[in-house]
């Protein structure tokens, strides 16, 4: 009885509590909220174990992981939706990467929050998205510069206009302060992001900026599109900054597809000081594919590679492009290059299995920790230059494998196994995880309008 009462006081407390990062990879990050109910509320039940950690792409090595997530869909009509969901799961404290802790408060055994929360107001020409939900823009092949598909939902405002050719929009999301000896320093990051269509493809170009400080307010000017934060950053006469650029190409042709992203953190042009021999900070992301390459069966290859510094911060470390202990960007900060191959076939309706081979180079830690400034040590006449990946090199190559079989609309199981030739960094050569999901669906109601 009494665990019973603990678990119903954490439920009510959880508006309290900072959103928990999404581990289960069975429901999507809107959790399949876009349904074509105009309201639908039920409970999410996750269950896995694992031996450790499959992937670099996770963050804990802990046998038993279980998620309790309640959730609520609402259509006030057919251009305004709500969706709330919260999660509660276990506490897990064996982390792959020292790093990547958990954010977040623990209560009675468990930690949880709202995961989302959130209004969107959807019509031909306008689009405005409020409150807390996961911030995944374009189209995503496999992880992303920019932004990381595996980081926690952000408190966020997004405004859109769009028409059949074009999109502009603007973004702001709410980041968590960060400790200075001067006292909590608040962090603010703002976008931009402009869209030309194509067929069924795009171009995209985005600029973002994080900015922060002890007392710093928010500028709501910056929501202006048509603000470049470069110039804006040198016209106020320096303003303490942290911006990228990216651009975003997607073309489908046929059964082909190509996807590519390169990102722009710091270009130097100047060669008259030393400072001006930081090597460049800057990021690629290429995926090319084939729909059924074999009968029923989708092939997939990629290459990352994210350069030494990028998303790193030479002065201020609010700076940095971190939330809640995770990269901002890509899942695996920077100073590595990756290249994977996968294969993707649909046995039949119910049964699908994954393969893919991998193969990365990492080299020293260059995000969490300081940013490096050997390039001080040289003259300009001397220059520099260092390899990539820049320190010691370690190489992680091998195998994964998964299969989910759907048994019913509300039931999915998963297995998953990874097997490593080089294995530096995980902490078993070979793991595997048994998943299983079931959505207990409580009420539910089809739209009227």
């Amino acid at each position: 009885m009494q665990r019973t009462y603990y678990f119903f006081i954490l439920l009510i407390s959880l508006v309290q509590i900072s959103g928990a990062q999404t581990a289960s990879r069975m429901f999507e990050k809107d959790a399949n909220l876009a349904t074509r109910d105009s309201f639908r509320t039920g409970i999410d039940f996750y269950a896995s174990w694992q031996n450790s950690a499959l992937t670099l792409y996770e963050t804990n090595n802990d046998p038993l992981h279980y998620i309790v997530s309640p959730f609520l869909h609402y259509k006030f009509n057919p251009s305004i939706v709500m969706n709330v969901r919260v999660n509660v799961e276990n506490i897990r404290d064996e982390y792959l990467f020292p790093e990547k802790t958990y954010w977040g408060d623990e209560f009675a055994g468990h930690r949880g929050g709202i995961e989302i929360g959130m209004i969107k107001y959807q019509s031909k020409w306008f689009d405005l998205h409020f409150g807390r939900d996961f911030f995944i823009p374009g189209k995503r092949f496999y992880e992303g510069l920019l932004f990381s598909e595996y980081n926690y939902s952000y408190d966020q405002i997004r405004l859109a206009l769009h028409s059949k050719q074009m999109e502009i929009s603007s973004f702001y999301l709410d980041l968590t302060d960060w400790p200075t000896g001067a006292g909590q320093a608040q962090r603010y990051l703002f976008g931009h992001r402009f869209t030309w269509k194509f067929a069924e493809g795009y171009f995209a170009f985005n600029d973002v900026m994080l900015y922060g400080g002890v007392k710093r307010q928010f500028k709501p000017a910056l929501f202006n599109p048509f603000i470049l934060f470069y110039p804006y950053q040198k016209n106020r006469g320096n303003v303490e900054s942290n911006s990228l650029m990216s651009f975003e190409l997607y073309i489908p042709w046929n059964s082909y597809v190509v996807f590519a992203e390169f990102l722009i953190d710091d270009y130097q042009v100047d060669k008259k000081v030393p400072g001006d021999l930081e090597p460049n900070e800057w990021g690629v992301n290429i995926t090319v594919g084939k729909n059924e390459i074999f009968k029923n069966s989708d092939w997939k290859m990629n290459y990352t590679r994210v350069a030494n510094r990028t998303f790193n911060a030479p002065e201020k470390e609010y700076e940095k492009y971190i939330y809640k202990n995770l990269p901002i960007g890509h899942f695996l900060g920077n100073n590595f290059w990756e290249l994977k191959s996968t294969l993707n076939t649909r046995w039949n309706e119910r049964l699908v299995s994954e393969l893919t081979v991998y193969h990365g180079e990492f080299g020293d830690e260059a995000l969490y920790g300081a940013f490096n400034k050997d390039y001080f040590n040289y003259t300009v006449e001397q220059g520099y230059s260092e390899r990539f990946p820049f320190g010691t090199i370690k190489t992680q190559s091998g195998l994964v494998f998964g299969i989910d079989y759907t048994a019913l609309e509300e039931v999915h199981f998963k297995g998953k196994m990874s097997y490593w030739l080089h294995n530096p960094r995980l902490k078993d050569s070979f793991n595997f995880l048994f998943a299983m999901h079931y959505r207990l669906n409580i009420l539910k109601h089809r739209p009227k309008f």
